[in-house]
């Protein structure tokens, strides 16, 4: 699983690019076995997964078969960078994207992994919208 920062500190210094260069490193390094999901976030979040064979982004993980990793590149080149920080609804939105797909019978039940990328600005709690707390 990947977790993207798409708020706007991430337009500054070509962040997002960097991003986006590095996990298309890292996409194709992926083998046909492995699965991809997406999530983004800003002030909200957002699981960006591709739909496939009419099968919703929001509960399956994309294979890293060739067409799956074009979808996913596709995806990557499309983020929409604005809004504000706010990483506990990027690492919710992950953890119940993890859990709904593993609930399907959606994965492999190999071993997860979350990759979570941001510039470590988390407005929310700069600006008071979140709780310090847990």
């Amino acid at each position: 699983y990947v977790v993207v920062d798409t708020s706007g500190s991430m337009a500054e210094n070509n962040r997002i690019g960097l991003v986006q260069s590095a996990l298309v490193g890292l996409i194709d390094s992926l083998a046909p076995t492995d699965r991809l999901g997406l999530v983004e976030f800003a002030t909200g979040a957002e699981i960006f997964t591709p739909d496939v064979d009419g099968r919703s982004g929001k509960d399956h993980l994309l294979q890293m078969t060739t067409s799956g990793k074009a979808l996913a590149k596709a995806a990557l080149n499309n983020l929409d960078i604005g809004g504000e920080t706010n990483m506990r609804s990027g690492l919710e939105t992950a953890l119940t994207y993890m859990k709904r797909v593993r609930d399907n019978l959606s994965s492999t039940f190999c071993h997860s992994a979350l990759l979570f990328i941001t510039d470590g600005r988390d407005s929310s709690i700069e600006t008071g919208r979140i709780s310090k707390q847990a």
